[in-house]
């Protein structure tokens, strides 16, 4: 029997730039998914745009994309990183509409993203269901909008002499993809954590440890400026270690090795024109019993061959995604039958 349901949720709209805004989602369901679509217009006028920053992508100038239940974040990103995250699931590239030239113009732009509960790469993706503690308080998405003179868009466009180059009329429209029937409680809740490190010298050796307690399904690892946005000339080599282990080493693998050799693993458009993000699966053969558990070994780390960039404005930054798997007892399943 087919059992998810798609439900459109209020549009999100920003009234005041820099305050998040929110959508309300169904209670007392196993949430699959929620879709955001993402539209907006940038105009350039009077002349010609400095510059495009974050490939054109309205999607930057989202600071925060959220769920939030009952006053806590339990997802958290940034929008290039959530579309890298959609992209890796994806069964192909997903189109957009992004500011492709800096000439006089009217742009509409448009993207779509997908913030994952049960997942695809899972093989029973209920399992990993997100379901709230309690059905009576607020379960909600959100999103905020950058605050700047330009509407928001500096972050995807530098305005040239003389001229403007203002975003307007963003908007996101929001689906609630669920199942209402399902009965079965999941083994996991997934939620979502950032972890964001400032690059202010050369260093073959950056280590950023990895602070949780819970299993991990996937990490992506993002090359930002503060002022720039998407970079790839911060990250040379990565390794990812524990005490005993070498998940990635224990010589290091230049980073665009690894965003090319993903592709093998996932179907989107993982490795972006600016090369900015990797991804990284742990749910090998959509079995949750091969997660990593960072009780498996000490001091899960990442050493990074880096250096600031010297092609983005700003602070240089790395920006680490956490996809977590929580075993909470108030929600899951007590009996867990998988090794994890």
């Amino acid at each position: 029997m087919f059992k998810q349901q798609k439900n459109g949720r209020s549009v999100i709209t920003f009234p005041t730039l820099g305050d998040r805004y929110y959508s309300r989602l169904i209670n007392a369901v196993q949430h699959q998914f929620v879709t955001l679509i993402v539209r907006g217009t940038m105009t350039i006028a009077g002349a010609a745009a400095g510059a495009i920053l974050s490939r054109g992508s309205l999607l930057a100038c989202l600071t925060e994309i959220g769920i939030d239940e009952n006053g806590t974040d339990r997802h958290i990103y940034v929008g290039q990183v959530l579309r890298m995250l959609s992209e890796m699931a994806a069964p192909s590239a997903l189109s957009a509409k992004r500011v492709s030239s800096t000439a006089v113009g009217v742009y509409p732009l448009e993207e779509a993203v997908r913030i994952y509960f049960a997942h695809p790469f899972a093989a029973i993706p209920r399992e990993t269901a997100y379901i709230e503690h309690d059905v009576k308080q607020l379960l909600q998405v959100f999103a905020k909008l950058f605050n700047d003179a330009q509407g928001g868009g500096s972050k995807i466009v530098t305005p040239g002499g003389g001229g403007t180059a203002v975003l307007s009329a963003v908007s996101i429209d929001v689906i609630d993809g669920y199942d209402a029937t399902e009965t079965a409680r999941p083994f996991f809740i997934p939620t979502v954590v950032q972890q964001v490190d400032t690059i202010s010298g050369a260093n073959s050796q950056y280590q950023q440890f990895i602070k949780t307690s819970h299993a991990i399904r996937a990490f992506v690892v993002s090359q930002e400026t503060t002022q720039g946005g998407e970079v790839d000339d911060i990250i040379n080599k990565v390794v990812l270690r524990g005490d005993f282990t070498n998940l990635i080493g224990p010589n290091g693998i230049s980073f665009s090795d690894l965003a090319l050799e993903s592709e093998f693993d996932f179907g989107g458009a993982v490795v972006s024109s600016n090369r900015a993000h990797l991804g990284i699966n742990f749910q090998l053969h959509g079995r949750l019993a091969n997660v990593l558990n960072p009780t498996q070994d000490n001091n899960l780390r990442f050493e990074f061959d880096c250096q600031p960039s010297v092609t983005g404005a700003g602070a240089s930054q790395i920006r680490t995604t956490i996809v977590r798997l929580e075993r909470d007892p108030a929600l899951v399943d007590p009996k867990l039958t998988i090794p994890v």
